[in-house]
């Protein structure tokens, strides 16, 4: 049996309850391997489709960083199983996919009749690093086809291939140098220090901290705390807070075992909504919009949230280029919201 039959491929109806479950025991796996992504003074850079370049958000975020430090991951390069198995990708071994889920719940309309109440039509995806380096390299060899193959029979399969993986080698190469968001990441961090000298944006971000965090238990509010900062830092590169002392973190990770390890969707609530907590400090003047930088007209959107991308990474030595037609494609995605799987896949 070829190793990519055992991708799985096909989309699945799932229960609401089963997302926070799934985080939980994800959660509860790494700390017992001693391998808590949020302790990391350098996060992983964020998610990226490396088909699409989309990002999964929110939920679906928190559950791929999750499955990334239990398999030890090197990067949140993600791609759907329908689509590894399409350019003939094999798992290194019976890995398991994450299950991404749309954000929306599915009505009887949708399901002729059959759904049940919370329940979310979901797809598969697997981190690059789940298939074997040989698979991936022949994957990227269709983008090197020397002409487009005759689009009658099995040549339409061949330059789909062949686009899909000259997206994969852009977006590989943008996941890796962050060279065209570079100037994106910039204005986030302009941004954030703006905020931070204007006295009335300080107001409205310790009010919505209290709205958010109103119903938090203490030791809700000092998770909530650790992770808005570790999303701000894998947002933007900047450092905020001072790191964890080694007291603080033995602290804070008891507290993430006591959250999850109750069957309560108490941990992935905290988790998605620090992340948007911390996504909105990225934009101008604490807004709910888009990221806007202080010379831009507001009622212009500029381009939503950031490509993962290494933070600190010198010009001399990138060798990365792009023309009018790729930037363009890159703006039009990205007034996309990054909350869920919808835009990537139509669910």
């Amino acid at each position: 049996m070829p190793l990519n039959s055992e991708i799985k491929t096909y989309p699945i109806q799932v229960m609401l309850g089963d997302i926070y479950k799934e985080i939980n025991r994800l959660m509860k796996e790494n700390i017992k391997d001693g391998a808590v992504p949020y302790v990391k003074e350098t996060p992983l850079p964020q998610n990226m489709n490396i088909v699409s370049g989309y990002h999964l958000g929110d939920i679906n975020k928190v559950l791929l960083e999750l499955k990334a430090s239990k398999i030890g991951a090197k990067s949140l390069k993600w791609i759907f199983g329908a689509d590894a198995a399409f350019l003939g990708l094999e798992l290194k071994a019976k890995e398991n996919p994450v299950v991404a889920f749309a954000n929306t719940i599915r009505n009887r309309e949708e399901t002729h009749g059959d759904a049940v109440e919370n329940q979310l039509g979901a797809q598969t995806a697997y981190l690059l690093d789940q298939f074997t380096e040989k698979s991936i390299k022949r994957a990227l060899s269709f983008a090197s086809l020397d002409k487009n193959p005759d689009m009658s029979g099995n040549g339409k399969t061949e330059m789909q291939k062949k686009v899909m993986s000259q997206s994969m080698l852009r977006n590989i190469c943008e996941y890796d140098t962050g060279f065209l968001e570079k100037d994106l990441r910039e204005s986030k961090r302009k941004n954030v220090a703006s905020n931070w000298k204007d006295t009335d944006v300080i107001k409205d971000v310790n009010e919505s901290f209290k709205n958010v965090t109103e119903k938090y238990s203490a030791t809700e509010k000092s998770i909530f705390k650790v992770l808005s900062s570790y999303f701000l830092t894998q947002s933007t590169g900047l450092k905020i807070t001072r790191p964890l002392s080694r007291e603080e973190k033995k602290s804070f990770i008891k507290n993430l075992y006591d959250t999850s390890n109750v069957d309560s969707p108490r941990f992935a609530q905290i988790a998605a909504e620090s992340s948007m907590f911390a996504e909105r400090q990225t934009h101008l003047d604490f807004s709910y919009g888009y990221v806007y930088e202080k010379s831009e007209d507001k009622s212009k959107p500029k381009i939503v949230p950031p490509k993962a991308a290494l933070f600190e990474r010198d010009d001399k030595h990138i060798n990365s280029r792009s023309d009018e037609k790729t930037m363009q494609n890159i703006h039009n995605r990205e007034r996309e919201r990054e909350m869920n799987i919808t835009h990537a896949r139509g669910l």
